[in-house]
């Protein structure tokens, strides 16, 4: 019996040390804002499907070359959100798109991996912004670069225009199917 709060003893002393040895470093704090209705983007330009070029492997012949530069936009229409801190309407004054983090997005190069066994092989698919700079896809939004677009306050109305080209990754392209996917969000900044 003896042995057996003993053993109860030492079981509770090595618990209370280990509470002693997890003190508080410091807080976090998360702040954010949730709306309650946002711009609706307009059927036609919510899921699509963007028809890149067929193109040569030889057009992508060095690491960094690029081909098959290709536009497709997402209007939005309704911009309207509840003003925070009360139920009156206010426009929306800016929209952009962050583009999601996913199963074929390479988080390194901020690209789109091609999908499919049959898949091509040295190249990815780069987003671009409306000036043709690179959109880092899956990182967070406000380090993406994507375009952020004044919403028409006449209309609630706005287009974000967009680009998709093939870039090598490889200096030894191989032909194939070349898919992907990315899935995105409207934000509003």
């Amino acid at each position: 019996m003896k042995n057996i709060a003993f053993a109860m003893s030492l079981f509770g002393l090595a618990c209370a040390a280990a509470n002693t040895a997890h003190a508080a470093d410091g807080t976090v704090n998360f702040t954010g804002s949730i709306v309650a209705s946002t711009c609706q983007i307009e059927p036609g330009t919510n899921n699509q499907v963007v028809n890149l070029p067929r193109v040569s492997t030889s057009q992508l012949g060095s690491v960094g070359a690029t081909v098959g530069r290709t536009p497709f936009v997402f209007l939005v229409s309704g911009c309207e959100m509840n003003a925070e801190g009360g139920d009156t309407s206010a426009p929306a004054k800016k929209v952009s798109v962050a583009f999601e983090p996913g199963p074929n997005v390479d988080l390194s190069t901020g690209r789109l991996n091609l999908t499919g066994a049959d898949a091509a092989g040295g190249v990815q698919i780069q987003i671009l912004n409306d000036k043709y700079e690179p959109i880092l896809v899956g990182a967070p939004a406000s380090e993406q670069r994507t375009q952020t677009v004044n919403v028409n306050t006449d209309s609630g109305r706005a287009a974000l225009v967009f680009s998709a080209q093939y870039i090598a990754t490889s200096a030894t392209v191989t032909g194939g199917s070349a898919n992907s996917y990315v899935t995105y969000s409207l934000v509003y900044p």
